[in-house]
């Protein structure tokens, strides 16, 4: 989906960062973003929970995985 030229993003705005563990060359996190965004031309207004995993790759932190929820995250599940 975020490669698509059907994705045409307008803010996203971190909300919250839940969790971040490193480990060596690999890290995980786990976020919720606010998101506003049209896919396909349909306008999404989304809060959702990424879980993401990271590899340090010659120093540099780079995407090695990523899962989004769908745009209903419910804050109070972190409380």
């Amino acid at each position: 989906m975020f490669d698509s030229k059907d994705l045409v993003a307008e803010s996203s705005e971190l909300i919250k960062t839940h969790k971040i563990e490193i480990y060596g060359e690999i890290a995980y996190a786990v976020f919720t973003l606010n998101e506003i965004f049209s896919y396909k031309g349909n306008q999404n207004k989304d809060l959702s929970t990424y879980t993401c995993i990271f590899k340090n790759v010659n120093g540099t932190w780079k995407y090695s995985w990523m899962q989004r929820s769908q745009g209903t995250t419910d804050m109070k599940t972190w409380e």
